[in-house]
């Protein structure tokens, strides 16, 4: 026969090997134990200790180890250890259930998203403490680097705002580093729209300064400030000009008392 349509199927005389060679089997009610199916199974539930089927294999609950050609789920399905040779594809979403209450990760198949709730963390490495973790802990997405170092490697580099309309800082494959500017003329270009103050440099010494040099330079000058006061060095830490901040212009002087002191010259 090509069906056998039973609710229990019991061996008479004793006996627990029942022998059935059919090419499907449907049960709409009980449960269907075996060693091995080949062909069609239908049942609300399946007790099995393997699965080998070749052909559909429909059932509400599998227990035992399953080797399938081909599996069509349709429904909740509760794997508790698989493994996978070949390509498997899933036409729904996809939800991994986090060991935390609210730390799932789930693969939204119509935006094409894999979305990692609050807290779940995407981590690159060995589970060890130096590896790089990307995370969103409700207010902020963090990138976590354990040791070494974060690269990021690519020729040029643009970040926008979250509409992907502003650019805020772009490095160009020359080595160009532009503030507000996408093609920055020269190896630090800062824009500062609807404003006179561009750039701010501060240091938390008693001093604050930048230095100038070439490739001969051994002793860099350097321009800055010093308390309230403009400074002018050379020949290493040595300060040459002082303009104060009541106006008064020393050279070679550190307390000019008028607007032109000079010292050495």
């Amino acid at each position: 026969m090509s069906i056998l349509n039973v609710d229990k199927i019991q061996p008479i005389g004793g006996g627990s090997t029942i022998t059935v060679d059919a090419t499907d089997i449907q049960a709409s009610t009980g449960t269907i134990r075996a060693s091995t199916f080949s062909g069609d199974v239908s049942a609300t539930g399946i007790g099995v200790t393997n699965i080998n089927a070749s052909g559909i294999v429909t059932a509400t609950t599998f227990k035992g180890d399953g080797d399938f050609v081909e599996l069509d789920v349709d429904g909740h399905t509760n794997l508790d250890n698989v493994s996978i040779a070949g390509v498997t594809t899933f036409s729904n979403n996809v939800k991994f259930d986090g060991n935390t209450a609210g730390r799932d990760v789930t693969f939204i198949r119509s935006s094409n998203t894999l979305e990692l709730a609050t807290n779940a963390i995407l981590e690159l490495g060995n589970s060890g403490s130096g590896d790089c973790r990307l995370f969103n802990n409700g207010s902020d997405t963090r990138i976590i680097n354990g040791d070494g170092t974060l690269k990021f490697e690519s020729d040029t580099y643009e970040f926008k705002d979250k509409d992907n309309t502003v650019s805020y800082l772009n490095i160009t494959s020359d080595r160009k580093v532009g503030i507000n500017r996408t093609s920055p003329a020269r190896h630090f270009h800062a824009y500062a729209a609807g404003a006179g103050f561009v750039a701010k440099f501060e240091g938390s010494y008693s001093y604050s300064a930048v230095e100038f040099a070439d490739t001969g330079t051994t002793n860099a000058p350097y321009i800055g400030s010093n308390s309230d006061h403009f400074t002018i060095a050379t020949g290493g830490n040595n300060e040459r000009v002082r303009i104060t901040s009541d106006g008064y212009v020393g050279i070679g002087v550190t307390n000019p008392e008028d607007y032109n002191s000079a010292g050495k010259i």
